[in-house]
């Protein structure tokens, strides 16, 4: 009798963790993790998401949590390098048995990431980019997209950039040296071959090296292409972005600067030096309306909650990611455990008052709304009519 009794409690010393790391049963709090950069180049983006997110967690915390349980965000640093991103990701799974993930900003951090996370059946949720690698098909599935891909944002461009009467053979690329720059080049090849342009690969590819400013080489061979360039897209993050820019807009006085919501509206428009109004930008979250009910309650919990941050399209996705995760999470019976979460994500179907529904259909994304938007020459990007 006392070897059985001894066997049993042998397996249950052993399944123990792996039974608390799948499950809330007996917790304190649901443990959700983040990967984000609250340092370094893009620290930006970071800190933003982590703030629309956390005042999202914190309402619902105010509110009684999830059956009575809070939820707690626990955040490491990656400095938007995909490395870092990886080794917090494993600690935040093993270690903190995190039944999920939420907010990564970047490609490249993504990349490591989300496979991952996959591969440990761990849901890994509104990751602040566009790009292909996490949005496969079919999808991977643990991996969920709340923004459009950087496909429908490269396409919103290239039907501008043609009604402008700007030709192919006249634009050319600034990108970002990593896996972004490649998944930005990617969609817009994509959206120049539907227009029935095949020859991508002959327009001028100029780069820089990720976490750095050194534009200047991107320029000298801008200069000295033919013809010159009146549409230059900008795959890139915001400081390397608005610096090209600042120096482009003098050499170029009739190109268009196009960049991609990643690059961040707030965080350009806050670095632009002049009154330059040729510059674009997608974006993929909507304006915030203060008569709508969402926006109101955005810019109360942000102000209650995320006191020290602005209120702008960046917070405002994260704060979108957070309400939506926590409203994936009331649906929930029981004990919530990470294959539950999947499962509410995927049956999810909520609508913010934002112009559509946030649902996850067969691709896992759940939105496909793009706005393009320009630069008043002031402050700010303002969406263009008629988009």
């Amino acid at each position: 009798m006392r070897s059985k009794i001894g066997v049993t409690a042998c397996l249950l010393l052993f399944l123990s963790p792996l039974l608390h790391a799948e499950s809330n049963a007996e917790s304190k709090a649901i443990n959700i993790g983040m990967s984000t950069a609250l340092s370094g180049p893009a620290q930006y983006l970071g800190q933003s998401m982590h703030a629309g997110v956390k005042a999202a967690f914190d309402r619902a915390n105010e509110e009684g949590g999830i059956q009575g349980i809070p939820i707690n965000l626990i955040v490491k640093d990656d400095s938007y390098q995909p490395e870092s991103a990886l080794n917090n990701v494993q600690q935040l799974i093993k270690d903190e048995r995190v039944l999920a993930l939420i907010g990564n900003v970047g490609t490249p951090t993504a990349a490591l990431t989300a496979p991952y996370a996959n591969d440990k059946k761990v849901v890994f949720f509104a990751a602040y980019s566009g790009a292909a690698t996490i949005r496969q098909e079919p999808p991977q599935p643990y991996v969920f997209n709340l923004r459009a891909s950087y496909d429908q944002e490269a396409k919103k461009i290239v039907e501008y950039i043609f009604k402008q009467g700007i030709k192919p053979v006249e634009i050319a690329f600034l990108l970002q040296q990593d896996s972004y720059g490649d998944a930005g080049y990617s969609a817009t090849k994509k959206a120049l071959e539907a227009h029935r342009y095949y020859d991508s690969n002959s327009l001028l590819k100029t780069y820089y090296p990720r976490n750095t400013l050194d534009i200047e080489q991107a320029i000298v061979e801008l200069l000295g292409t033919h013809p010159t360039p009146r549409a230059i897209i900008i795959v890139g993050a915001y400081a390397p972005s608005a610096k090209f820019i600042n120096y482009a807009q003098f050499l170029f006085k009739d190109s268009l600067f196009f960049n991609l919501s990643f690059t961040g509206a707030p965080a350009l428009a806050s670095s632009l030096t002049s009154n330059n109004q040729r510059v674009f930008i997608t974006q993929v979250v909507p304006e915030i309306e203060h008569d709508l009910k969402i926006s109101q309650e955005f810019t109360r919990d942000m102000k209650r909650f995320s006191p020290r941050y602005e209120e702008h399209s960046i917070s405002f996705e994260g704060y979108l990611a957070g309400r939506t995760f926590v409203a994936a999470l009331k649906n929930i019976n029981g004990p919530i455990t990470r294959e539950k979460i999947r499962t509410a994500f995927e049956s999810l179907d909520i609508d913010f008052g934002l112009g559509y529904p946030i649902q996850f259909d067969d691709t896992h994304q759940a939105s496909n709304a793009v706005w393009l938007s320009q630069y008043d020459g002031t402050a700010a990007f303002v969406p263009l009519a008629n988009n």
